[in-house]
């Protein structure tokens, strides 16, 4: 059985699995577009607040002081809600 700290530990990395994964898709989505001038919208922007976001869970999972005085799930919300835009 899991603890609180590991449970939250998992689910970040979780998480930073998931944010990996959205962005080798947009990145490759791009690479493609602009290889074979399929003409695909990307936002690589999008990449980068991704990126942005793994640091953040880096933070929250080496740091426990870091972010102390922020709500966990609210943080967790803002991730997914970003995740799947």
């Amino acid at each position: 059985m899991l603890d609180a700290a590991n449970y939250n530990d998992k689910r970040f990395e979780d998480l930073k699995d998931k944010l990996n994964t959205r962005i080798a898709y947009l990145t490759n989505k791009s690479y493609s577009s602009d290889r074979y001038n399929l003409s695909i919208k990307t936002c690589l922007d999008q990449v980068f607040i991704l990126s942005g976001y793994i640091e953040i869970l880096d933070d929250i999972l080496h740091c426990s002081n870091c972010y102390k005085d922020f709500d966990e799930e609210e943080i967790v919300t803002k991730i997914t809600t970003q995740l799947y835009k």
